[in-house]
């Protein structure tokens, strides 16, 4: 899923990999990583998880991955600014959808050090074929069942603020600044798999801690 910044500086010339810029567009305009695509997920939201929404949902990626040029036989590298939400909605929706080499720049932006630009390069919009993979989707029904049972761990992703409804997401509008609950710095990179368990654990003691109070 992570390719590092040396990665990225040896295959940015590949001739199959794809680079999807996923700030908002005022940023991308402003200036971006040389021959990068353009798509914003943050305002790509969607809750219905009935089969028929499933379904949309679906229709929804496959257009928006033709519009984008990807054919799946491409590697595709989503960034941000830092190594956060943008780019890792995109990079799962594209995986979703049944892409194979879905990545995420691990150290984003800020830490690549590349030369950025204004020039938007033309592409060819492709054929994108849909290959839906369910088991990277949880609908309301599968959550419901589950919740209680000792096999299974569900997170909330969301501020603790909203987790503790010390805040109300509908009050404010919209999505409200929040601290990354693992420990992860605004900036810093993802890592490896050893150091995400070991933020996520600590995450844990301290959720039950608070819930113990």
């Amino acid at each position: 899923m992570l390719v590092t910044l040396q990665w990225l500086r040896e295959h940015r010339r590949d001739p199959d990999v794809v680079l999807v810029d996923t700030r908002p567009a005022k940023d991308f305009r402003a200036a971006h990583l040389e021959g990068a695509r353009h798509f914003d997920p943050f305002p790509f939201h969607h809750t219905d998880t009935s089969e028929r929404g499933v379904a949309e949902f679906g229709a929804q990626l496959q257009w928006i991955f033709s519009a984008l040029g990807i054919s799946g036989h491409d590697t595709v590298v989503f960034y941000e600014d830092e190594s956060g939400m943008r780019a890792a909605r995109g990079a799962w929706a594209l995986e979703h959808a049944g892409h194979p080499k879905a990545r995420m720049l691990d150290g984003a932006l800020k830490a690549a050090g590349e030369k950025l630009t204004t020039k938007v390069d033309k592409f060819a919009p492709t054929d994108f074929e849909l290959k839906p993979r369910a088991e990277n989707l949880a609908s309301y029904t599968h959550v419901l069942e589950r919740i209680g049972r000792h096999d299974v761990q569900i997170f909330d992703v969301r501020s603790d603020a909203e987790y503790y409804s010390e805040r109300m997401r509908a009050k404010h509008g919209g999505a409200i600044s929040r601290r990354d609950p693992s420990g992860l710095e605004r900036g810093a990179r993802i890592g490896r798999l050893d150091e995400v368990a070991e933020r996520t654990a600590r995450a844990i003691r301290s959720a039950r801690a608070r819930s113990d109070r």
